[in-house]
């Protein structure tokens, strides 16, 4: 499974770290607390070993005495805590925590006499003894004999007392786990805010609100700024370039195409009409496709646009009414003042001179400007009571900026040149029938803010 939030990524990775780091850390500190208990046994182990040797009498006779020991366990049967004299390697006493039992272990003997040597054992119920025992001269009636001296514990104390702190360290280490969980996950946010930020910052690029990703980024982060802000500005570059050899080539072409319309008319004069006629019909073609180009050219996305529809919209139906046919239609309003849309005034005013001066040419009585909200867009729509357009022709009257009555004035690019600016700022334009019997155009333009 691929996954693609770096945030639980890094926390993955910081929760496996930390889980291996803690329970290793765990294990080692369980390992050397074992240590640390057996060591301090065998330490007191070896104390009772030099109690008991200084409470060894041998008679000389070879009776064995061992006097009291001040720890009452020695007294206690299988308490845990065991002694044991050997002469010459067989056991003459033991202490009564035995029981009448031995001690089982290998003696150690590498060493010199008087020294304690560590080892482990067997004892009652085959229980598993730490030992320290060493190896002493006795001289009972004169004759030199060797005595092993071993005093023993139980083992399962030790591990008793592992179990116990294991208990105690897990709980503990589980809730320092979980604070540096909780460090980590702080850490994470923190590290990962520079990319927040520049994420916001892309988003006002997204929304023309700001023309480059501007701020105070780490170090990691800010050569990744750089560039975009370098191919931003080589985007800038090549679009003005290109609005600009789009505006020349369409420049350049208005003066052979008014040529070719001064032929067509001499050749009209001349008695050839059906020529004249051809060539009047694709200067009509080529003189729709260079306005419309010329319109692209002029279109300029800039960032942090913004203007407010009604105004544009209320200069622009003032315009209206003085143009043919205008006067007599009843012009409708109903935009909000504090509608705030991220376009510039001057496209703004082309989208509404195109659409408005589109219904002005087929409305029959009336032409309504309204609004309604959107998810972060604002949709003005413009309705009139003409004739419509009919379903199969709505696409080719958008993309093609063909006239369907070719008796009405205009070039029939006004759809295509909105639809076109609409688009240029991240919206579109939609056709559909008017509520009032005729025609809709819905434009869905990005809200400011």
């Amino acid at each position: 499974m691929k996954m693609t939030s770096l945030r639980l990524r890094l926390l993955l990775a910081a929760a496996v770290s930390i889980t291996a780091a803690v329970t290793i850390t765990g294990f080692i500190l369980v390992q050397l607390f074992t240590q640390y208990i057996e060591r301090r046994v065998y330490a007191e182990l070896e104390i009772q070993l030099q109690l008991l040797t200084e409470a060894l009498s041998v008679a000389a006779d070879g009776t064995v005495s061992v006097a009291p020991l001040a720890d009452q366990r020695f007294s206690q049967p299988f308490s845990g805590l065991y002694w044991q004299v050997q002469i010459d390697g067989d056991t003459h006493t033991v202490s009564r925590s035995l029981w009448d039992e031995g001690i089982s272990f290998q003696p150690v003997s590498t060493g010199p006499a008087g020294q304690a040597v560590r080892t482990e054992g067997r004892g009652p119920s085959d229980q598993e003894l730490l030992v320290a025992e060493w190896t002493i001269t006795v001289s009972p009636g004169g004759a030199d004999k060797m005595a092993n001296l071993a005093v023993a514990a139980d083992r399962s104390e030790i591990a008793d007392a592992s179990a116990a702190f294991t208990r105690d360290l897990a709980l503990w280490l589980s809730l320092l786990a979980i604070a540096l969980l909780l460090a980590a996950s702080v850490q994470v946010g923190v590290g990962l805010r520079p990319l927040e930020l520049l994420r916001g910052q892309i988003a006002k690029l997204k929304t023309g609100a700001s023309a480059r990703l501007v701020g105070n980024y780490p170090r990691e982060v800010s050569p990744l700024v750089d560039e975009v802000n370098e191919l931003l500005d080589i985007r800038e570059e090549s679009l003005a370039g290109a609005r600009a050899r789009a505006g020349d080539l369409a420049h350049g072409l208005k003066t052979p195409l008014t040529i070719l319309a001064a032929v067509a008319r001499d050749t009209r004069k001349a008695g050839d009409a059906r020529n004249s006629d051809e060539i009047d019909s694709q200067i009509a073609v080529m003189r729709r496709h260079v306005e419309r180009e010329l319109s692209r050219a002029r279109i300029g996305v800039h960032k942090n646009a913004r203007c407010q529809p009604s105004a544009v919209a209320q200069r622009m139906i003032d315009a209206m009414r003085k143009l043919p046919g205008g006067g007599r239609l009843a012009w409708q309003l109903d935009l909000p003042d504090d509608l705030t849309v991220a376009l510039e005034e001057q496209d703004m005013s082309e989208v509404f001179g195109n659409l408005l001066d589109n219904a002005r040419i087929w409305a029959g009585s009336t032409v309504r400007v309204s609004a309604m909200p959107g998810d972060g867009h604002a949709i003005i729509m413009i309705d009139d009571d003409g004739p419509g357009v009919p379903g199969d022709k709505i696409e080719t009257v958008i993309e093609r900026g063909e006239r369907l009555d070719e008796t009405k004035q205009g070039s029939g690019l006004g759809l295509a040149i909105a639809n076109d600016i609409a688009m240029a700022y991240g919206g579109t334009l939609d056709l559909s029938e008017s509520p009032l019997g005729g025609f809709r155009v819905s434009v869905r333009l990005p809200a400011a803010g």
